[in-house]
């Protein structure tokens, strides 16, 4: 999106909306311990010592984590690549360095994807709702419209939200 400002305010602007994006998710994965660990190999997702003897460049390694609390993350480091997954009884793409995670105990959706051709970052928590549209153009993703970063946080005030705007002016 497009900012105004010098290289302090691109910063800011970059870690509060870091800061949304995967603050419900490490919340969910430091409260549970890891249950499996899977690594694409060609078509399959396979255990750590088939990852290896498969020669798998975990500097580019595309797998999904499973925590004991339910939470599935999947996650492609690749650098060129994009991984199609299922997820949350859903289809995502996930562009290099993409993301999808969910906890359907907890409501829980994150994501870093290529939604309708183009990127957003994605974040729903019992306490907030984040968007990042990646666009300087008004875009609906999830029932929420913005040209930049938007959060919807529990207020104080009931039946009320708090809206943090991050780079965006609508």
């Amino acid at each position: 999106p497009a900012v105004h400002g010098g290289p302090q305010v691109h910063g800011s602007v970059a870690a509060v909306r870091e800061y949304y994006l995967l603050r419900g998710l490490q919340e969910l994965a430091f409260a549970a311990p890891v249950r499996v660990i899977g690594y694409r190999l060609g078509s399959e997702l396979v255990e750590l010592r088939e990852a290896l003897l498969g020669d798998v460049d975990f500097s580019q390694a595309q797998l999904r984590i499973e925590y004991a609390n339910g939470l599935v993350i999947w996650i492609n480091r690749h650098r060129k690549e994009p991984w199609t997954v299922e997820a949350g009884g859903e289809r995502w793409e996930l562009p290099p360095n993409g993301f999808v995670a969910h906890a359907s105990r907890q409501r829980f959706l994150a994501y870093s994807a290529t939604i309708n051709g183009e990127r957003a970052d994605f974040c729903r928590t019992a306490t907030y709702t984040f968007l990042d549209s990646r666009s300087s153009q008004p875009r609906s993703l999830e029932g929420l419209t913005t040209d930049g970063s938007v959060a919807l946080l529990k207020s104080e005030v009931p039946g009320r939200r708090d809206v943090v705007m991050v780079g965006a002016r609508q």
